[in-house]
């Protein structure tokens, strides 16, 4: 192979006499990347005439201005370009407002056509845009026309993807969440998810499984508050804890909690409901 085979020039530094004259067809492969780009002008017969780069953001609107000229010298200009991420979605949309045809290369099929391309598998930008017009060239399923979805599709896009943004964060907050109440509280983990609004307002409210079990008729009263769904067969946690919705036994909360805690809880008067069971309650049970 000759020297100087990739030899890149800029786009000012381009020969557009060497375009112009004598192609009606040229095709503009192209690298993408965040900041320089490279491209390799090839003609129908499938040889590389030249091989420029340019800047993204500074030097793009040179390259149109001159394929503009190329267009108005009859010369057809077809770009293809191999996506990398998002970083083609700027410079392509330019394009496509411009009226050039642009056409999407297959990423596996530019990587896989490396060492059949010149014999060597290794890979620099310069050599991947003249891949990417050498299989725009011979088309077949490698080249594709630029999807342009409508713009409701792109807001659906846009909504799903910020969906997921949100699921991640919630994924992360509920995962540092879990392992510090893995110290802290693990039987919580046990009787509540962590991404209901019972477990949120429990934590928010009280903070601490020592502030539950100094109120156990609050915690208990807080999950039908907050108007959450109570869980079948839910039960009280020991020492006076929060249940996933109401006990089977809606006194079951008011067993004494150890310590401190339960003095305070025998103490206590006795709830209206306990003191207006009479006899008969207890007959009819037996």
């Amino acid at each position: 192979m000759r020297k100087r085979t990739y030899r890149a020039v800029t786009v000012k530094q381009m020969d557009m006499e060497q375009l112009g004259v004598g192609h009606d067809r040229l095709m503009l492969g192209c690298d993408a990347a965040k900041a320089i780009w490279y491209g390799a002008w090839m003609n129908a017969q499938g040889e590389v005439l030249q091989t420029i780069r340019w800047d993204q953001v500074e030097e793009t609107g040179e390259l149109l201005t001159r394929l503009g000229a190329l267009h108005a010298a009859g010369v057809a200009v077809e770009v293809a370009v191999e996506p990398t991420a998002t970083y083609a979605d700027a410079v392509v949309a330019q394009l496509l407002a411009q009226g050039v045809a642009v056409y999407r290369i297959d990423t596996k099929h530019s990587h896989d056509y490396q060492e059949i391309y010149d014999g060597v598998p290794s890979g620099h930008d310069a050599k991947a845009a003249a891949i990417v017009a050498k299989l725009h060239l011979e088309r077949g399923r490698s080249s594709r026309r630029w999807p342009v979805p409508t713009p409701h599709r792109r807001e659906l896009r846009m909504c799903v993807a910020a969906l997921d943004w949100i699921k991640q964060d919630e994924e992360r907050a509920v995962n540092r969440l879990e392992a510090r109440l893995a110290r802290h509280g693990p039987e919580l983990l046990r009787l509540l998810p962590l991404t209901g609004v019972t477990a949120a307002k429990l934590l928010a409210t009280y903070g601490s499984p020592a502030a539950v079990a100094a109120d156990p008729d609050g915690a208990v009263a807080g999950p039908a508050a907050v108007g959450t769904r109570p869980a079948v067969g839910g039960h009280a946690r020991p020492g006076g804890g929060v249940c996933d919705g109401h006990a089977r036994d809606p006194h079951a909360h008011r067993r004494a909690p150890p310590g401190r805690a339960a003095r305070n809880h025998a103490s206590r008067p006795a709830a209206p409901a306990a003191r207006g069971r009479t006899g008969a309650d207890h007959a009819g049970r037996d």
